[in-house]
């Protein structure tokens, strides 16, 4: 499943794929569109209050876990790019924070 917000031209996109190597079909869900400018408004101010350039590159996966989802974050500011991997069980509170607001603010925008 991905996510995609952009601030500067509000785009947003999601699109849940089979889990598949090659030859995939057809997305089981997407959508694209515009969010409103309190919505980007306020995902850049979750994400720039998170202070995204300060977390680590990897958190690694939890040991002994099954069906933990793994994230990976990357965020573009100022030209920079960060990126940041870790599951359910060791994602930061910063990192969890930016995961939530992107996944409500795109699952509202698309509905």
């Amino acid at each position: 499943t991905t996510y995609t917000a952009r601030h500067d031209d509000r785009a947003f996109a999601f699109s849940r794929r089979h889990i598949c190597s090659a030859n995939c079909p057809a997305p089981l869900d997407s959508a694209s569109g515009t969010l409103s400018a309190a919505a980007s408004d306020s995902l850049f101010n979750i994400v720039s209050s998170a202070q995204p350039g300060t977390l680590k590159d990897d958190y690694g996966t939890t040991p002994n876990s099954a069906d933990m989802v793994t994230y990976t974050l990357r965020v573009v500011f100022d030209n920079q790019t960060k990126s940041v991997r870790a599951d359910d069980g060791t994602m930061p509170a910063a990192m969890r924070k930016i995961v939530d607001a992107i996944h409500g603010i795109v699952a509202a925008a698309k509905s």
